[in-house]
């Protein structure tokens, strides 16, 4: 399909075709497969546009609204920092530990509860 109503069936099918655009397409219709086709792929769409809430307020917030703060990423970035350099200085910590009692550790190890981590956190 490579013809002046390429990008009409997706509007046609949701409604958002004037009326003389719409009968035209009709027109059309009848003697491509090809359009024809592609408005039976896109008749699912309005019933799966219904299901969306109406009060989602992604559906209703522009793109500036959507964009997350700009203290997010930097106060993300130190706390994995921030957790990074105290999971290592844990790992420092048990090794001198190990060392210090003159052995590999196999008697004194405790497994170290899991942390979670900041992003963890921050989706939870």
């Amino acid at each position: 399909m490579n013809d002046q109503y390429t990008f009409d069936a997706a509007p046609y099918v949701l409604g958002a075709l004037s009326e003389q655009d719409r009968l035209t397409f009709e027109a059309h219709l009848a003697d491509c497969p090809a359009c024809a086709a592609e408005v039976l792929e896109f008749s699912d769409l309005p019933g799966l546009l219904a299901q969306l809430p109406a009060d989602d307020p992604a559906l209703t917030m522009t793109d500036e609204q959507l964009e997350p703060p700009a203290t997010l990423l930097p106060a993300l970035l130190f706390s994995v920092r921030r957790e990074r350099r105290q999971r290592r200085w844990r790992a420092r910590q048990r090794r001198h530990r190990q060392h210090a009692l003159g052995g590999s550790g196999a008697l004194t190890h405790r497994p170290v509860p899991r942390r979670r981590s900041a992003y963890e956190r921050l989706c939870a």
